[in-house]
């Protein structure tokens, strides 16, 4: 069965979580989950009211270094066989006419994601904020989704 999870930047501490996803009385909530063999306790597992603003869904894949890419995410593509001189950047996001993720290039055109793909998570900017990321075609990229930022810096 494939994981379900959502992340969201926590309003009483501004901290991101990743958890199951609960609208409830038109307040947002994750569920965070420590154990996802046996799923949402409450005996060690808390909840969170998070701002609906920033709630990114799991895409079900992991990045090179095992962290799971959600949308919004800014990832390299690499081509076939990790090659740092070879690689296209892109952000994630949910295509609704398709219904699957994609990877959004900088000039628009979107590609699927598939666990056959080498992806590196190299940022996800905070909403409209704009980020270089250099690569394949420098410049500047705004990434309209939802976004982490840590420590001041965008989460490379």
């Amino acid at each position: 069965m494939r994981e379900i999870l959502f992340m969201a930047k926590g309003i009483k501490d501004g901290r991101w979580i990743d958890g199951y996803y609960v609208k409830c009385h038109g307040r947002h909530y994750i569920f965070q989950v420590h154990d996802t063999d046996h799923g949402f306790d409450r005996r060690y597992s808390e909840v969170f009211e998070v701002d609906e603003e920033t709630v990114c869904q799991y895409t079900g894949l992991r990045e090179k270094n095992g962290r799971k890419i959600f949308e919004g995410d800014i990832v390299k593509h690499f081509n076939q066989m990790e090659d740092n001189e070879r690689y296209v950047v892109g952000y994630i996001k949910w295509n609704p006419d398709s219904c699957k993720f994609v990877k959004e290039k900088m000039d628009g055109v979107q590609y699927s994601i598939s666990n056959k793909c080498i992806y590196e998570v190299i940022g996800a900017p905070v909403k409209k904020f704009q980020m270089d990321i250099g690569g394949d075609g420098d410049g500047k990229y705004a990434v309209p989704e939802c976004q982490r930022i840590t420590n001041g810096k965008c989460r490379i």
